[in-house]
Formats: structure tokens, sequence, C-alpha cells
């Protein structure tokens, strides 16, 4: 009869630690229903807090409607919102600048056209202008995937990245008539014409579809420290500038191709912006390259 007993309590015990190690898993679970995801390829994600980083996240996706308004778990400092938002359209710039102008919106007021009359925000509106937008879109998909597809096998990353260089290059004119804010990927790679801003963009959309962390940075330059545009780009673990506007010229066509800060240094860059909201730009300090 003890043994019966025995055998039943020990069944109980059984029982209930499934149940509870169940219930702790489940905990687990639902702790991490909404894990915050890094998203490949989008620097100065790691700046972010959890918080900031669920917001990035849930704009990242895309699975937000045309106009619907994000409401947040509380009321933030506008800075600490101001810092999601900012780092999300810089790096989602062609987006943002050429079809979404002022892509996202707190309910009074543009958010990028200086500071706002209130101090703390509870919710974020999106605007993603869609006139036409899936059309190009399209069409510089299927453009950049032609181009790229020319690139032979076993090419190394170097090669890669002087492939898009070269093609950039040879594929689009300076255009002075481009309105700032509207040169981009789009214009530079369809219509073939572009400022500044859209051989940077074309150079991060490209080398971003072949894996590479690209990105887009701005500053002061020359002896007017006239505003200008251009890219880094990392290469096994190290980053580098490359500046495919300034090397469209026969005579120097290799000149700002993979430069590291020293460099950058004697070649009239005077003046490097952070790239985002209290995000640095990365440092290139390796000098390994040799043209």
């Amino acid at each position: 009869m003890k043994n019966k007993i025995y055998v039943c309590v020990l069944l109980l015990f059984i029982i209930a630690s499934g149940y509870l190690l169940s219930f702790l898993c489940f905990s687990e679970v639902v702790i991490l229903d909404n894990p915050v995801i890094t998203f490949k390829h989008d620097y100065g994600y790691e700046y972010l807090d959890s918080t900031q980083a669920t917001l990035y996240d849930k704009l990242s996706k895309r699975d937000m409607e045309l106009n619907e308004i994000y409401l947040l778990d509380q009321e933030y400092d506008y800075d600490y919102i101001q810092k999601v938002l900012e780092l999300y359209r810089t790096n989602n710039w062609d987006l943002c600048n050429d079809y979404c102008y002022g892509a996202i919106q707190e309910p009074t007021e543009m958010w990028n056209y200086g500071p706002l009359p209130v101090s703390k925000i509870k919710d974020v509106r999106v605007l993603y202008p869609i006139e036409n937008y899936e059309e190009k879109v399209k069409q510089r998909e299927e453009l950049a995937n032609e181009v790229l597809s020319k690139i032979p096998e076993n090419t190394s990353d170097i090669e890669k990245i002087r492939y898009i260089h070269d093609y950039l290059i040879d594929h689009i004119t300076y255009d002075g008539n481009v309105l700032t804010g509207t040169s981009s990927s789009f214009t530079s790679l369809l219509e073939g014409r572009a400022l500044c801003e859209g051989y940077a963009g074309a150079f991060e959309y490209l080398a971003k579809k072949l894996g590479f962390d690209a990105i887009k940075i701005s500053g002061k330059v020359g002896i007017n420290k006239e505003d200008h545009a251009w890219n880094m780009v990392k290469i096994n673990d190290n980053w580098y500038h490359i500046d495919c506007t300034w090397d469209d010229d026969p005579s120097n066509r290799y000149t700002y191709f993979l430069l590291f800060d020293e460099e950058l240094n004697f070649l009239r860059y005077n003046e490097i912006r952070e790239y985002s909201q209290d995000i640095p730009v990365p440092k290139a300090e390796s000098s390994l390259w040799n043209k």
C-alpha cells in the first residue's frame, strides 16, 4: 500500500513539475514574444536602448499602414524619441528624403523642421507617400539585380566594391540641376543623373544588396567648406571612406577609393558630421588597403 502511495506521490510530483516547467517556459516565451531584432546593415542600432530599439524595429518592418498612429507605452521626452526617428530617417534616406518627405511626424508638427512646441511624445505617425513609389522600387530592384549579376563568382570583397564604384562613375552624370533632397538612388540609377547625395545613395543601396555594411555620411569639404555627401563601407571588419562623386573624373578615378581617416584629412575633408543624433561616424583606422 505504501509503495502505491509513493508511486502516486511521485507521479503527482512529476506532473506538477511538468506544469511548473511548462509555466516557466511559457513565461519565458511571453517575455521574448517581441524580441529586439537587430536589422543587419542598420548602423547605429547598437546605440539604442531596448525601448528605442522596439520602436525602430516597428518602423523598419514597414508593418504600419499609411498614416497609422503608433502609440507608445507612455510619454517620452522628445529628444529620446527623436533619436530613433532621426536614425530611422538616416538609414532609410532614400525613402524619407525622396519619396517620403517628413516621413515621421509628431501629430502637431513635422518632426524634422526644428524643435516641437511640446516636450513629450506619446505617439508617432508614419507617412509613406505611395504615388509611383512601388513602381520605382521595382524598377530600381530589377536594374540593381541586373547590374550586380554581372559580378563574376569568387570576386573578392574589394573587387566587388570597386565594381560598384566603377559602375556608378560610368553610368551617372553629376547634374547641378537636380534639386537637393530629390537626388537619391532612384534618380541616380534610374535617370543616370545626381548630386553627391545621389551617388552616395546609390552606392549604399548596391553595397547593402551585396551584403556589405555601408552608410551615407556628410560633412563640410573644400576651401569654402561646402556641404558634401559620400560613403563609408565595412570590409573585413574595417571601415573605409569612398567618394564616387569626386572619383567621377578621369584624372583621379581612385583618389577617393577606400580611404582611412588620416588620408581623408589630407583631401579637403575638413568636417564630418555625426552620423545621427548622438551617434558618431565609425572610425576608419586601417591602412591595410593598397591601391
